[in-house]
């Protein structure tokens, strides 16, 4: 899509539903997030099941990768899990 340089999907905590699907996206140069981000929750909306669409958008610098140039995912996952994540669970 364009605008995107780089995406991930992970599920992330939800008081209500346990965990929900999370999008962290790395915006490409030249382009404006809020922009970017319409898009891609409109071409989820026509594309995507309901509930494997992201609840939320993270716009992030770099997502993590080895030295392969595979994605980290749990490391990406990870930080949503966190005590100081904002997407942290209190009960």
């Amino acid at each position: 899509m364009p605008g995107v340089a780089d995406l991930c999907v992970v599920g992330a905590p939800d008081p209500d539903r346990g965990e929900v699907p999370v999008a962290v996206v790395v915006i490409a140069d030249g382009y404006e997030a809020d922009a970017v981000i319409a898009a891609l929750q409109a071409q989820a909306d026509e594309t995507v099941a309901n509930y494997k669409r992201p609840t939320r958008y993270v716009v992030e610098d770099t997502l993590p990768r080895d030295d392969t140039g595979k994605l980290l995912r749990r490391q990406v996952r990870d930080t949503m899990w966190g005590d100081d994540s904002p997407f942290a669970v209190t009960r």
